[in-house]
């Protein structure tokens, strides 16, 4: 029995997948590190040293109560005054996360970027997320506000009424506080709803005569439609399933939205509906929040933390206005 021998052989001048290895790209990835399109930040930012501590709040009803009379001649002058309640505190919570790669992963490290900078935006995602779902949890919710209301028809039915809703809010926090609401915060498909709508977008237009070029409509235009100095919309994204879990993501911030009036800066001259009571005196930022990095021999390992402390607080009720589920 004869056995067939098949030679196999080779050019005499080798091709390119012959010698040429593939390399990792140094200027592309894949990642999901969200650090914007949050809410929380409307709350002004107020440094402080203790983690807790008071603030006074001047009563309402007598600051807008009329306290001048007209005197008579030879009459004493009429005395004013105001109730300070001192009651209000805050309480810095404290937060942490750390990221260390075995010593083994830093010397085969060849992803894009370096091991820093992916370490940086990994932590700050984390902590910038846990600020979000910490604000959006006790303050984006029914209860909580002056008012809390559900519009008769929701906002993606065309034949709503969005801005006689949203009009009734505004006059709803001036009457009861004097202040206008300066800021509205909305969540995603909120807004979604808000700038497809026929009544917004008649009062905005429609662009160009012959529609070539429509008008976009933007937070800005929607916010001077109702003389506020802001629209926010709450476009993060987070999962909610455990580590190995298959994913499930969703808004943080609903389906609700938030008329309030709050100061561009802390201040003693005005209210706000709120702050952040950012513990300076121990994550030694402005913000609150404090990167470190650092080696340990024994382990022979490098580390990254994140910390950050801070104290959401609601400190006037009647200066918002809260829409619980707006939309379908």
């Amino acid at each position: 029995m004869e056995t067939m021998i098949t030679n196999i052989s080779k050019a005499a001048n080798p091709g390119a997948g012959d010698v040429y290895v593939a390399e990792l790209l140094p200027n592309i990835a894949i990642s999901y590190f969200q650090t914007a399109g949050g809410l929380h930040d409307i709350f002004p930012s107020v440094p402080v040293e203790l983690q807790t501590g008071y603030f006074a709040a001047f009563s309402r009803a007598d600051t807008l109560r009329v306290q001048t009379v007209q005197r008579a001649p030879g009459a004493p002058t009429a005395q004013v005054g105001f109730n300070t309640d001192l009651t209000g505190t805050y309480s810095a919570k404290v937060f942490d996360a750390e990221y260390a790669p075995p010593a083994e992963v830093v010397a085969n490290y060849r992803l894009p970027g370096t091991l820093d900078s992916f370490a940086t935006r990994l932590l700050a995602r984390a902590a910038y997320l846990r600020r979000e779902l910490t604000w959006t949890t006790n303050f984006f919710t029914s209860g909580v506000w002056g008012t809390t209301t559900t519009p008769s028809v929701l906002w993606d039915d065309p034949s709503s009424d969005p801005i006689g809703d949203i009009e009734t809010g505004i006059e709803t926090v001036l009457l009861a506080t004097g202040y206008k609401p300066n800021v509205m915060a909305l969540g995603y498909q909120v807004w979604k709803a808000l700038k497809q709508h026929p009544d917004i977008i008649a009062r905005i237009g429609t662009g160009s005569a012959s529609n070539f070029d429509p008008r976009m409509v933007t937070e800005k235009l929607v916010a001077a439609l109702f003389g506020l100095e802001e629209i926010r919309v709450g476009s993060l994204v987070y999962n909610s399933a455990a580590a190995g879990a298959s994913i499930s993501t969703s808004f943080t911030a609903g389906k609700n939205a938030l008329l309030c009036f709050r100061t561009s800066s802390p201040s003693i001259l005005e209210p706000s509906a709120g702050y952040k009571f950012a513990w300076t005196g121990l994550a030694s930022s402005l913000d609150g929040i404090q990167m470190r990095r650092g080696y340990e021999a024994r382990q022979n390992q490098n580390w990254y933390q994140i910390l950050h402390a801070e104290d959401f607080k609601k400190t006037a009720a009647e200066l918002g206005y809260f829409f619980s589920g707006a939309v379908s």
